[in-house]
């Protein structure tokens, strides 16, 4: 019997990968209805006797695809996110599922090593910080790149803070996204509830940065600014962008794509100090665009993921070559067009260049979920040194 392991995308994810383990090398699927894409992986997920049966795997038989081609790897499927690990390695069949494959002593010591007494630390520039492992749980830090953001994060906005503190007063820092709100110290809040900066967050509060001015003042920005004009469309539709089938739809999508670097350009250009995060790979186009132009690029570091333990360190050759697997996003349905190589030959018709690191084909991944490296662009001399 061919044992075949269908990728499950998020929900409305326009993305169906079916690799089928057999002596080829497995395929891809890439279609822009789920509909097609379940009919497709049901035909293609048979056996040559037309049987779709489950079938009892022992642990190591989950690995089988890991050990030939590199992807469905035990770091990648079966860290406990959620308790059931990661859904895009289980089928629809049954045959591979998180209680088959993941809770084996020594696969769960391999996925999910135990934390150590004190958080890793992280050395960036002079500055060497502790990761960010609690207390808040809030999006998970321990096993993703909040675990580098929230704790640059909160260093910058303290230094704020406490220089404003020194001056006895001005302008309060701005804060694009709201996102440390929720592993800001209760004790450090203005009447135990309010944050002691502004916040543009046009889902909680209306505010748009795109319309601000940002002359003379402090602005920080986590994991926020990858999607101003790619995944949302600003005030008229915050929570995802219309973009129909057509290659119109996609130009037009396109198009808007140079909000976020236009944005990041006019914080540089304009802040008396900023640090501004993303994770890499999420927006092939930002990252290019700071790839390109000399001046973020020297402002910008890349910090990278480096093993099960979500440690991290920084790359010395600030490299954009890494993946981010998009159906592990939470977000808008149009990602799946991210995997469809139509999308990049209209990307070269409208920027006039090639991307240089696309989403790696379809069933390949990054070796961790979620982000594998982030971009740090700021101009803090700590950072930089």
């Amino acid at each position: 019997m061919r044992r075949c392991r269908t990728c499950r995308p998020p929900s409305l994810s326009l993305v169906s990968p079916v690799p089928c383990g057999s002596a080829a090398k497995p395929g891809v699927v890439v279609v822009r209805s789920w509909a097609v894409a379940a009919a497709a992986a049901a035909l293609l997920c048979r056996d040559a006797a037309g049987q779709g049966q489950a079938i009892a795997l022992s642990s190591s038989d989950c690995w089988h695809t890991c050990r030939q081609y590199g992807h469905f790897c035990e770091v990648f499927c079966c860290q406990a996110f959620d308790g059931i690990g990661n859904p895009t390695c289980w089928d629809l069949q049954g045959h591979f599922t998180f209680e088959r494959c993941c809770l084996d002593p020594l696969v769960r010591a391999l996925a999910d090593p135990p934390e150590p007494p004190e958080p890793p630390k992280l050395r960036i520039g002079s500055l060497t910080l502790p990761l960010y492992r609690g207390p808040s749980d809030y999006n998970s830090p321990k096993v993703n790149e909040r675990t580098v953001e929230i704790a640059l994060g909160l260093w910058f906005m303290h230094r704020c803070l406490e220089r404003l503190h020194q001056l006895g007063g001005g302008v309060v820092p701005i804060e694009i996204g709201n996102t440390l709100a929720n592993y800001w110290p209760r004790e450090e809040r203005l009447f135990g509830r309010v944050m002691p900066w502004q916040v543009f967050d046009l889902g909680d509060n209306g505010q748009d940065a795109t319309h601000a001015d940002f002359s003379g003042v402090e602005v920080l920005s986590i994991s926020t600014i990858e999607h101003i004009g790619y995944d949302n469309e600003g005030a008229r539709r915050t929570e995802g962008f219309r973009i129909g089938a057509s290659d119109t739809g996609i130009e037009a999508w396109m198009r808007s794509w140079d909000a976020a670097p236009e944005l990041l350009m006019r914080i540089v250009e304009q802040a008396e100090r900023y640090l501004i995060t993303w994770p890499v790979g999420f927006n092939p186009h930002l990252d290019a665009t700071v790839a390109r132009i000399p001046k973020l690029q020297a402002h910008a570091r890349v910090v990278r993921r480096l093993d099960a333990a979500n440690t991290w360190d920084v790359d010395p050759n600030t490299s954009f070559a890494y993946g981010y697997d998009l159906r592990d996003t939470y977000g808008s349905e149009f990602v799946g067009y991210m995997y469809d190589p139509v999308v990049w030959r209209i990307y070269e018709r409208v920027f006039g260049q090639a991307i240089p690191h696309p989403p790696r084909p379809l069933p390949m991944h990054p070796p961790f979920r979620f982000a594998n490296a982030v971009c740090v662009v700021t101009n803090m001399p700590q950072l930089l040194a």
